[in-house]
């Protein structure tokens, strides 16, 4: 928010959530918008990250106890 702010961005912003589809587009998305993540979720993933079905069922249900 602070960015968009400084880069004179005036628009409402609507957060919103994405849910964990996949460990390496997790590690992109997360590379890429610079956010910080948990420690617990990334514990939570770190055993299951080459499962994509794991993972992906994982995402899911951590993005619904966001909501």
């Amino acid at each position: 928010m602070e960015d968009c702010k400084a880069a004179g961005i005036q628009t409402l912003i609507i957060p919103g959530i994405l849910p964990i589809l996949g460990y390496e587009r997790f590690k992109k998305t997360i590379k890429f918008t610079k956010s910080n993540v948990p420690d617990d979720l990334t514990e939570a993933l770190e055993p299951i990250k080459a499962d994509d079905d794991k993972v992906r069922n994982f995402g899911v249900e951590y993005g619904i106890k966001q909501c």
